[in-house]
């Protein structure tokens, strides 16, 4: 892929009125661009999708970091209609007997508020590791940090979707589906983009993927400390 992309593509901006209104809200539901084109597409062929987005065809696909911002504010708001602190305080009683609730309460606490920072850590960390582990594959870092923006858009999507399992099975149960479930869409989303599907390029990237998730729960915890002592 060669850059600058060229394109010869002219843009007139005329007045906005309720026709051009009622057609922006039709283009919405547009399969072949746009945001159902996009949220089909992350799950169907979300290699293709992200190409598309580096390439000619970025003007089809929603742009990852407000795909990021809305799938983020839909899981956020599904927390908290939910109330996905008392399912985080039911985890904790199970495990936890005997400890200071006030405590664990806490930490539950300061996970839901700073949720975002929390889940949007994780990008640069991944990003880095699948950059270093396929150098030999022509994409740049930031090109890496696409990869990884729209994998936690799906995430959040799919963990979405899961945790309502909770109203017919217990919290662990749904957890370790929703952890298991998520590993699999990360190597469905790399080996995707990267085109490969070799046993060789999936131990290499399980391989950093331990890597990449032992750094950023060693940062995770550095940063809750850090805000439980400031609290």
């Amino acid at each position: 892929m060669k850059y600058p992309i060229e394109s010869e593509e002219k843009r007139t901006i005329n007045r906005i009125t309720f026709r051009q209104s009622f057609n922006d809200f039709l283009n919405a539901f547009n399969v072949e661009r746009g945001l159902i084109y996009t949220l089909r597409n992350l799950f169907t062929n979300p290699g293709e999708l992200i190409r598309n987005y580096l390439g000619e065809g970025r003007h089809k696909v929603v742009n990852p970091f407000r795909l990021l911002i809305l799938t983020t504010a839909v899981s956020l708001l599904v927390m908290y209609i939910s109330d996905f602190q008392s399912v985080f305080n039911e985890m904790e009683g199970a495990l936890n007997e005997g400890v200071d609730f006030n405590k664990t309460g806490n930490i539950n606490e300061i996970m839901l508020d700073w949720y975002n920072l929390f889940l949007w850590i994780s990008i640069p960390i991944f990003a880095f590791c699948t950059l270093i582990l396929n150098r030999k594959h022509d994409y740049n870092y930031a090109e890496n940090i696409v990869l990884q923006t729209y994998y936690i858009s799906a995430m959040n999507l799919l963990t979405t979707l899961l945790m309502s399992m909770n109203l017919f099975i217990d919290i662990f149960s749904v957890l370790v589906v929703i952890f298991i479930a998520n590993t699999i869409l990360y190597f469905y989303m790399v080996s995707s983009f990267y085109q490969r599907k070799s046993i060789v390029f999936l131990i290499k990237n399980l391989f950093g993927y331990l890597i990449a998730y032992s750094i950023y729960s060693f940062v995770m915890t550095t940063i809750l400390g850090a805000i439980m002592y400031v609290n």
